[in-house]
């Protein structure tokens, strides 16, 4: 692990994976078909905001998922400092993939509607799809443990140079310019 020293934004990043400046992915998914979005497999770790303003916008989002929003979510809250509210679920999977793929198109459906009505996709879909294959754990930024598994990982360029703009959306710019400080100690 790299130490970083530059303040984060509402999550405190202390460490760098050296990973990140390692493995490698195809970072332009909905020009890969090879994989068939496999990373959306599962649903996703929600920050409990995040969750609450999907849910604000039900009745526009229902009718283009169509599933009830009762259904979007785990009843299960788990304590996190590492996320912003504190506290966080998972979307859950039905048919194969997350409960927001747009299983007709490919991709995210909140970002797909997010682009419907010319809104900035980050406030709608969650943090750690955009952030993906980077994640955070305990103040670390890191490769989230099963890139190795999927398609797409070990072909184009490493995760820091694929999550770089997503890095300094989330943590800011001053953590960018750091870990592009540490490359050439790697």
């Amino acid at each position: 692990m790299l130490s970083v020293k530059s303040p984060t934004s509402h999550i405190h990043i202390h460490g760098v994976e050296k990973e990140l400046f390692r493995e490698r992915c195809f970072p332009d998914c909905l020009n890969f078909d090879v994989c068939r979005d496999v990373c959306c497999s599962y649903g996703c770790d929600i920050d409990r905001a995040e969750a609450e303003h999907i849910l604000g916008i039900k009745d526009e989002l229902e009718p283009l998922l169509q599933i009830s929003a009762s259904l979007w979510f785990k009843e299960e809250w788990i304590k996190d400092a590492d996320f912003p509210s504190g506290e966080y679920t998972r979307s859950r999977a039905t048919y194969g993939k997350c409960v927001f793929y747009a299983h007709h198109l490919r991709g995210c459906m909140l970002h797909r509607y997010a682009d419907m009505k010319g809104i900035d996709p980050h406030r709608i879909k969650p943090m750690v799809c955009f952030m993906f294959p980077a994640t955070w754990e305990k103040g670390n930024l890191l490769v989230a443990g099963f890139l190795s598994e999927l398609p797409c990982a070990a072909r184009g360029i490493t995760v820091f140079e694929a999550q770089k703009r997503e890095i300094g959306y989330y943590f800011g710019g001053e953590i960018v310019a750091e870990m592009e400080g540490l490359i050439p100690k790697i």
